[in-house]
């Protein structure tokens, strides 16, 4: 067997799956902190930043998966609405455990703004690097196109 094949990069899992294991550790992380809340000293905010871990988790690892798709643009729209979905689903979760919204928690509004746009910027950036890998591998590199001049 090739050791390719067998790579968890080789596949592109869905968005909604990601999705759902992220928001379903990230709820169970914060569940848990809410049970042993009293053995282990976590602070009123746990949750809030539970949640953007846990966004920035899904931001990389889709962002990695996004390489071995086959329709980029379909897996873009995908992971957009995910991630859109989960951030809303995350932070409700965060404001129903926790008992405080965003800017009581102090600075998550400005943590999940950057996790927003760091998303983007990474889904860009390996996009990019997608179509010029697909490019460079549709070229003939054994008599390259001449340019007039």
């Amino acid at each position: 067997m090739d050791q390719a094949n067998q790579s968890i990069l080789s596949k592109a899992y869905s968005p909604p799956l990601q999705g759902a294991l992220i928001f379903g550790a990230s709820l169970l992380v914060m569940i848990l902190s809410k049970i042993f809340g009293g053995i282990i000293d976590v602070g009123a905010d746990f949750c809030w930043l539970t949640a953007l871990a846990f966004l920035l988790f899904y931001a990389v690892g889709n962002s990695v998966f996004c390489l071995s798709a086959k329709d980029i643009n379909k897996y873009w729209i995908s992971s957009m609405l995910v991630f859109a979905g989960l951030t809303i689903l995350s932070g409700t979760a965060a404001y129903a455990l926790s008992g405080m919204s965003m800017e009581a928690a102090g600075g998550y509004k400005w943590l999940m703004i950057v996790v927003v746009f760091g998303y983007l910027v990474f889904l860009s950036i390996i996009g990019f690097m997608k179509r010029i890998v697909d490019y460079a591998e549709a070229e003939d590199w054994q008599a390259p196109k001449k340019r007039r001049r």
